[in-house]
């Protein structure tokens, strides 16, 4: 490496706006690699944190991709889509034998099954979903085993390690920046919401949802790489970058909520269409349970849509709205500098902003 390039790392190593970026990578990347065993195993819950964290950490490239060499970037977020693939369906079908669980009540079923109690042909149909859609999921394995070989292996670090070692060509961000994305990322869910009622159907649905997930993680990341952590104290951290953190903590609360309650009703939707395919293959003597099991699927989408279009009128409302707005603006602003009649400091220190040099 020439003279230039190692003065542009002692640079970017050296520079503190980075320093957060940085911990918010290896925290996803440890997130990812501490998983890895149950990964292995096929755990759930497993499956679900590595394909959050892939999610988080592809974000943060998009929003922060200017401190590190494009190309790079561009190979690391690559192979997040292919982490993120190779889980997804696996993800989808353990959600849905969840949900046969809970909305199907499938286990009790399977358990009087067992005991040879006498049962209703809807149980004998669950059953007979339960089974088809296991036998879906072992399909999904092998893509689940090469995600853990994947995140096990050098490539995967190598990739992210890489990140660490070079700066981009580009300027760091400034506080702009990070007002300005998140706005546009909340206009845009705006747009999507109102898409969506004027032309309601599963994918414009689906396009909102996704439009919440980018904002959370937005908002996620610049709370943490703009703002920094409150609970460690700074030269420069005072009150107006304590009171930001908390007026933008209680918005990703609120997204959560929304985001929450569209996954319940999307994690429907999707047994839904598994338990359709399942029905066109079914023996003549399953299809009459199966269809009962379709209508209870149906209302309990139509229950937990209308949880989340309860949500949204009052998140979405002009008051809201407006409110919502001006936080983002005013969010990363410095608020007025002290005049020279003001008294200085205790420490004789002159009071500078979080967003200042950010």
């Amino acid at each position: 490496m020439g003279e230039s390039g190692r003065h542009r790392v002692g640079k970017r190593m050296s520079d503190p706006n980075f320093s957060p970026v940085k911990a918010y990578l290896k925290a996803q990347w440890r997130e990812m690699r501490r998983k890895q065993e149950k990964l292995a195993m096929e755990d759930p819950g497993a499956i679900h944190d590595v394909r959050v964290a892939s999610r988080r950490m592809r974000a943060l490239l998009t929003e922060q991709g200017r401190w590190f060499p494009s190309g790079r970037v561009e190979r690391a977020a690559e192979l997040l889509r292919t982490i993120g693939r190779g889980l997804g369906r696996a993800r989808e079908l353990d959600v849905c034998l969840e949900l046969l669980k809970t909305v199907l009540d499938v286990h009790d079923a399977r358990e009087k099954d067992s005991a040879g109690a006498a049962r209703p042909k809807s149980a004998g149909s669950s059953l007979y979903t339960l089974r088809s859609i296991e036998e879906m999921r072992a399909t999904e394995s092998s893509a689940v085993q090469r995600t853990a070989r994947l995140l096990a292996g050098d490539r995967f670090a190598r990739i992210f390690s890489e990140l660490s070692e070079t700066r981009g060509s580009h300027a760091p961000y400034g506080s702009k920046h990070a007002s300005r994305r998140m706005g546009r990322r909340y206009e845009s869910m705006i747009e999507t919401y109102h898409a969506w009622l004027a032309h309601p159907s599963e994918e414009t649905l689906h396009h909102l949802r996704i439009a919440f997930k980018k904002l959370r993680y937005t908002c996620e990341i610049y709370r943490k790489c703009a703002l920094g952590d409150p609970g460690q104290p700074a030269p420069e951290r005072d009150n107006a970058s304590t009171e930001a953190h908390r007026l933008l903590e209680h918005f990703i609360d609120e997204l959560k909520a929304a985001q929450d309650r569209l996954g319940e009703w999307h994690d429907v939707v999707v047994l839904r269409r598994c338990l359709v395919q399942i029905v066109e293959d079914a023996p003549e003597r399953e299809r009459p349970g199966c269809h009962a099991l379709l209508l209870r699927l149906d209302k309990a989408s139509a229950k937990r849509l209308k949880a989340f279009q309860s949500y949204a009128r009052r998140f979405f409302g002009k008051t809201k709205t407006a409110r919502t707005r001006a936080m983002l603006d005013e969010l990363f602003k410095a608020p007025p500098k002290k005049n020279h009649e003001e008294t200085p400091a205790a420490d004789g220190s002159d009071h500078t902003t979080f967003c200042e040099g950010t």
